[in-house]
């Protein structure tokens, strides 16, 4: 009796285990671990272009001699960490599970063809000397941190091992940074009407714990005694949006800014609201070559923060009567 049950346990073993084996023979999901690009790993380095293209936009990422720029941006400054961390992820990127190898389901894993008007796939290619490399990356997976892939030659989709989330958006791959001054180093400021006529100044004394207003403002009453102090905060990491070319017609309604810094450098800012759009220009006496050439796109909080009045910062009337 025990032997007979022994026969037939392996035998239901054997079936079981020969069903497994044809389910992956005929579904090709049998677990794998082959690099996605088994050679970029070794030509990183030399890597000169980076593309990435959806059915809607595309950024082209150019290497040169000063550092990466966007091309689609007229080559302005490319966050060069973005591209170092996107570089990465496709060298080390392995196809860890095979998925559908059937057309009919590429849409439904965001891999239809950059061709269909519907597709939400995105292209993903490279250059590095004689080097080139290029996939298109669908949609994340549910259950993983991972991303569904597939070559466009090849109908076979794969499961990464990575997450691999590529913007095709070039304003998402410009340096966003564009200025950014230590709060110690600016000891006044001067602000100036569309006119040009001066509409508010501030200052901080070298011994002085806050900011104090100056001119026609000095000595009313503060809504509260720090309130000033932001000024000296205003071109602390200031990002933009987007950039565009300098064009004179966006500044025949600007409002300007002066900060007066340490060792007598001077920044100039510069801001104007055209159409609920806001832009911004610097003119930095310390600031880089080809600064006068941008005008940048930014939040309405940037915006705000170089437009300020004096109403900005003091009592209004009615307060002063309720104290």
């Amino acid at each position: 009796m025990t032997g007979r049950r022994l026969w037939l346990g392996s035998l239901i073993l054997g079936v079981m285990l020969f069903a497994v084996w044809q389910h992956y023979q005929t579904t090709g999901s049998q677990p794998v671990a082959l690099a996605l690009f088994p050679e970029l790993s070794t030509h990183l380095a030399g890597l000169s272009s980076i593309q990435v293209q959806s059915q809607a936009d595309k950024v082209t990422l150019l290497r040169q001699e000063d550092g990466w720029v966007v091309a689609e941006r007229d080559h302005y400054r490319a966050d060069f960490s973005k591209i170092n961390s996107l570089a990465e992820a496709l060298a080390k990127a392995r196809l860890v599970e095979r998925k559908t190898a059937k057309p009919a389901n590429h849409a439904i894993l965001g891999l239809a063809g950059l061709s269909t008007q519907t597709s939400h796939a995105r292209r993903v290619s490279g250059v590095s000397g004689d080097f080139e490399f290029s996939i298109l990356v669908g949609n994340r997976s549910d259950l993983r941190e991972a991303n569904f892939v597939r070559r466009e030659s090849e109908d076979q989709v794969w499961l990464t091992d990575v997450v691999l989330d590529p913007d095709s958006e070039a304003q998402m791959w410009l340096d966003a940074t564009i200025i950014n001054v230590e709060e110690s180093l600016i000891l006044k400021v001067e602000f100036f009407s569309a006119q040009g006529e001066s509409t508010l100044r501030a200052f901080k004394a070298e011994a002085a714990e806050n900011w104090q207003l100056a001119g026609a403002h000095e000595g009313l009453p503060l809504k509260y005694s720090t309130i000033v102090n932001a000024l000296g905060r205003a071109l602390t990491n200031v990002r933009l949006v987007d950039v565009a070319v300098h064009d004179p017609v966006r500044w025949k309604d600007k409002r300007a800014v002066t900060f007066g810094l340490a060792e007598q450098r001077v920044v100039a800012v510069s801001v104007a609201d055209i159409q609920e759009q806001y832009w911004l220009r610097v003119e930095d006496s310390d600031g880089l070559p080809d600064q006068a050439r941008w005008d940048y796109r930014v939040e309405r909080y940037v915006f705000d923060e170089f437009a300020k009045t004096a109403g900005d910062f003091l009592q209004e009337a009615d307060e002063l009567v309720q104290d």
